[in-house]
């Protein structure tokens, strides 16, 4: 049985990006939760500027590295936020973003969870 959310975190997929290597998809995760934390702090920022265009290129940073290690669902969120971005729809980003970062902690607690079994 897994220790981690597995609805989360498809470390299938994941590892198919990783060429199927535990020690490359751990390694992808690790740096995953760095950049995605620090893309999210810098989100927040632009966020609170009405910059929507530096927060699509996060929001975009986001979806792609979250597909990538296999949270396809937060990528769905993530893209979702990244076409109301680059439409300027900063309403339906203030009314979603506490909820992107939510399941970003999910993800984040998920990807936790498998590197502390793996």
């Amino acid at each position: 049985m897994a220790d981690y959310d597995t609805n989360e975190l498809n470390v299938k997929e994941g590892m198919e990006y990783a060429m199927d290597d535990p020690e490359l998809y751990a390694d992808i995760l690790r740096t995953y939760l760095d950049e995605t934390a620090e893309e999210l702090i810098r989100m927040d920022q632009y966020l609170a500027d009405d910059n929507m265009s530096e927060y699509a290129t996060l929001v975009h940073a986001v979806k792609s590295g979250s597909r990538l290690i296999g949270a396809m669902d937060l990528g769905d969120e993530a893209l979702d936020l990244e076409q109301k971005s680059k439409a300027g729809d900063t309403e339906y980003i203030r009314a979603h973003h506490d909820h992107l970062k939510e399941h970003v902690n999910k993800v984040f607690e998920a990807v936790n969870g498998y590197l502390a079994g793996a």
